[in-house]
């Protein structure tokens, strides 16, 4: 027989258990606390020198794509009246919120639901054709992509223009 107190006894193994929501749990920082967020500084609205000039030019571009989607959408024997041009400006300022236009777009009619959407996808493009300069130096200028503010701007504009 063995004597229990003249044998070392070896400690149990243990085994640690974590579901799998507690490891993504763990902060990944120094003593377990987490790290402050970042915090984004609010940026100042674009300058545009001539701000109502530059809304004015995009808006007559905006409206020169509806008028070559008003005769393409006439051969289809579908007008582009102010009903469905509500729905497409409905639709772009769903985009700048964020939210889904597919829901705005929708019709039962599968032509006019093309013709909607057509339109709505090339004057959703617009703002990446359209760059603003800014001169940093007398030989450095810096091209800017158009800011969702400004593109909100410019879509209350069109829809002052087309929807009195």
């Amino acid at each position: 027989m063995t004597d229990p107190l003249s044998t070392p006894s070896q400690p149990e193994k243990r085994r640690l258990l974590f579901s799998e929501g507690a490891i993504s749990d763990i902060p990944l920082s120094l003593h377990g606390i987490s790290p402050l967020p970042e915090v984004e500084l609010p940026k100042p609205p674009q300058e545009i020198e001539d701000r109502k000039g530059e809304v004015r030019r995009i808006t007559k571009r905006l409206l020169a794509i509806i008028e070559d989607h008003r005769v393409s959408a006439l051969r289809m024997s579908i007008q582009l009246d102010a009903a469905a041009l509500q729905q497409v400006i409905l639709a772009l300022e769903a985009e700048t919120r964020r939210e889904d236009p597919a829901v705005i777009l929708t019709d039962a009619d599968e032509i006019r639901c093309y013709v909607l959407t057509s339109l709505y996808e090339d004057l959703l493009a617009e703002p990446s054709n359209i760059l603003h300069t800014t001169h940093i130096a007398a030989d450095v200028v810096r091209y800017e992509a158009l800011e969702v503010a400004f593109w909100q701007e410019c879509i209350a504009a069109l829809r002052l223009k087309l929807l009195p």
